[in-house]
């Protein structure tokens, strides 16, 4: 109902004067806790949003581009309220699987066995908040939209939340939460112990991504599970930014790095830099150093097979760069590549391309491989240099060897598939004209794993199944969008070496991409049909442009040499004290809820305590992956079965697992934490020569 003018005006006065005075008490809080956002809102002019004082005596947001209509159909609080009402009965949460990883020898790892153990046991469990009202306490909350702030505490009137991450890309909308929220007054709920709030105001999505994965990362990625989503106010911005951050988060927080990888990680990179490996020292982009010269880079996807004619055409017009297996497949196409990439950790790389080559084809060639190669892999070829992973413990190892003065280069956007680790070195070296070949990510042709030329099917299909490759039919595979239209089947791996392609195409922006490959679509890489790759200028020489970069990039100058064995393991005696710490945090089952949600965030600290101190930050990169995914299965079975009793039954079940494993990497530790990897495929016996 209308009011008169004469008390429409005085409304008007006192709402002014009490919404400036909060405005002021909330510019004067963030000048303590967020200074970045006081000044940025302390003289904020509203450009599309602003407050509007209805006739109706209630405050409302009106767009200004829209004739200054209504944000809210009626009164925003009561909006709100009505919002919350509903939102309770049946709330909305995001659901982000990890699968299960299929591994050579899983009775030889540590931590991906007892893994799969607990996805065995969650895999098929109810779970209890699929139709529940908002409980009491809400662990984890995610508001797309703050609006004019009137759903926090509204919302916190219903149920505790422990940790709430505030999306709101409009900065005119956060200025006029300012006016009516007390900020102060919602922080101090969260500065409650094992509580936590964040807010992402004005940000780009891929902004407000990259603060997403931080903030998680800092409280524990254990808090995405079953976490509450509200879209309050949604827009195409705030929309993008969750529908993006939610299809990459299984990627960006799966435990990879799990205990067993960082351990050989280690062992390897300690091994191949007494062989005095050459690692990559300079990074052309830095320099802006780039050669017109094309790469052809070529995996061994299926559509490998179609580009036999192209490659063999134009291979003294590109330096031809081989990923892994591709290296058989071009050996029978008649094509001897200047480049060959290794990624994987493993011995039985060694088994693949003893079986695939021999000792004269690979004379010349040279071998770029991440540190975590096995060193005799390095062994087979008579050129090589080493490259350093990225977020890796035995980068992170070696780097004490510097010299100061000196640098290596961390190489970044290098995995999880070899054609990134091609890419990636490919940058390195100045190369910015690249054209992919069957890197398909995916399955373009059926059932079809790798090239027909493959080594993959030169054995007998019981042979190929015990490979654990990935198939068109696995359980939890994506739709993708096709590098030439239509879709394409593909795993979440292969997503994540999408992501891997996109970021780095995106970090250098010099760099053309033709991507020839019939899979699944790249961003920034231009889809090239074969036939329009016609290279026309011969390449002088090849073998003098190879040997020059790989002087001026890779070199041994200004590093140290490296300790005895026991002098190594002596660095990493604090693990013990922190071993013996968690397994006392989880050594008494629990019958308490509460009780046990906070173990997990105290096992989280416990390992961000590990990375914080000097003496035991080698500690944690060994940990840090099992014990994320530890804490992500702990937190699953508090959600999971009919009722709080059935969840503490099953984190119970989980928790002798954990105590388990972590009995297991003690004992390796101590033992094996320099041994080298010793797995074997027998690839002798199986592949048919």
């Amino acid at each position: 109902m209308n009011i008169d003018e004469k008390t429409f005006q005085v409304l008007a006065q006192q709402l002014q004067q009490q919404i400036q005075s909060l405005f002021m008490k909330n510019i004067r809080f963030f000048q303590s806790k967020a200074p970045e956002l006081a000044n940025r809102f302390q003289k904020h002019n509203a450009q599309k949003i602003r407050l509007h004082l209805t006739t109706d005596g209630y405050l409302n947001l009106v767009n200004s581009t829209l004739n200054n209509k209504p944000v809210y159909a009626y009164d925003p609080q009561q909006f709100c309220q009505d919002y919350v009402d509903q939102f309770a009965k049946t709330p909305r949460t995001y659901k982000i699987n990890f699968k299960a990883k299929n591994i050579l020898d899983e009775e030889n790892v540590t931590y991906v066995s007892i893994a799969n153990r607990c996805h065995a046991l969650l895999g098929k469990l109810p779970d209890r908040l699929k139709a529940l009202p908002l409980e009491d306490t809400t662990n984890t909350m995610i508001l797309n939209g703050i609006g004019m702030g009137y759903l926090i505490p509204q919302l916190l009137d219903v149920t505790d939340i422990r940790n709430l991450i505030i999306l709101e890309p409009h900065d005119d909308i956060f200025h006029a939460s300012l006016h009516i929220l007390d900020w102060e007054q919602v922080f101090a709920h969260f500065e409650q112990p094992d509580h936590s709030i964040k807010l992402i105001v004005g940000q780009t999505p891929r902004n407000s991504m990259d603060e997403l994965r931080k903030h998680f990362y800092r409280i524990g990625p254990h808090h995405l599970i079953n976490a509450y989503h509200i879209e309050h106010l949604s827009s195409k911005e705030m929309q993008d930014i969750i529908s993006r951050f939610i299809e990459s988060a299984r990627l960006d927080f799966l435990p990879n790095g799990y205990f067993d990888d960082e351990q050989v990680s280690l062992a390897h990179t300690v091994h191949n830099w007494r062989s005095q490996i050459p690692p990559l020292r300079e990074y052309s982009p830095l320099n802006n150093k780039y050669l017109d010269t094309p790469v052809f880079l070529v995996g061994n996807g299926p559509s490998l097979d179609e580009a036999k004619e192209v490659l063999i055409e134009n291979q003294d017009k590109a330096i031809i760069v081989s990923c892994g297996t591709t290296l058989g497949s071009l050996k029978k196409m008649g094509i001897k590549p200047d480049i060959h990439i290794e990624m994987e950790r493993t011995r039985p790389v060694v088994e693949w391309i003893s079986a695939a080559t021999d000792e004269e084809y690979r004379k010349g060639i040279l071998l770029l491989a991440l540190n975590t190669v096995h060193p005799q892999v390095f062994d087979m070829f008579d050129i090589r240099g080493m490259g350093m992973k990225a977020n890796d413990l035995g980068t992170h190892f070696f780097s004490r060897y510097i010299a100061e003065g000196n640098s290596a280069i961390n190489l970044a956007f290098c995995n999880p598939t070899v054609g990134n680790a091609g890419m990636a070195f490919s940058v390195a070296l100045g190369f910015k004209n690249i054209y992919m070949f069957g890197l398909d990510l995916g399955f373009s042709s059926g059932e079809q794993h790798h090239s027909q030329l493959s080594t993959h099917y030169n054995m007998d299909e019981k042979h190929q199944k015990g490979l654990h490759l990935y198939s068109a039919k696995d359980d939890g595979n994506s739709i993708a969008p096709g590098n030439f239209g239509g879709s394409v089947v593909t795993t979440h791996v292969y997503l994540a070496a999408k992501g891997s392609f996109e970021r780095q195409i995106r970090a250098i922006p010099n760099l053309n991409c033709h991507n020839s490959s019939n899979g699944i679509w790249i961003e920034g890489a231009t889809p090239t049909p074969l036939e329009e790759i016609n290279l026309d200028q011969v390449i002088k020489d090849k073998n003098g442009l190879i040997k020059a970069l790989y002087q001026q990039h890779f070199y041994t100058d200004g590093i140290r040499p490296m300790e005895n064995n026991a002098t190594v393991c002596a660095m990493f005696k604090p693990l013990t004290k922190a071993l013996n710490a968690m397994k006392a945090l989880l050594q008494t089952p629990q019958s308490n809820w509460d009780q046990a949600q906070l173990s997990i965030n105290t096992l989280h600290k416990l390992l961000l305590s590990l990375g914080l101190n000097n003496d035991s930050q080698y500690c944690y990169t060994l940990i840090k992956g099992s014990i994320y995914g530890f804490n992500i299965f702990l937190q699953r079975a508090l959600y999971y079965g009919n009722n709080k009793t059935e969840a503490l039954g099953y984190y119970n079940n989980v928790r002798e697992l954990f105590l388990e494993f972590v009995t297991l990497c003690q004992d390796k530790a101590d033992n094996e934490l320099l041994t080298l990897d010793a797995k074997t495929r027998n690839l002798d016996q199986k592949v048919k020569r």
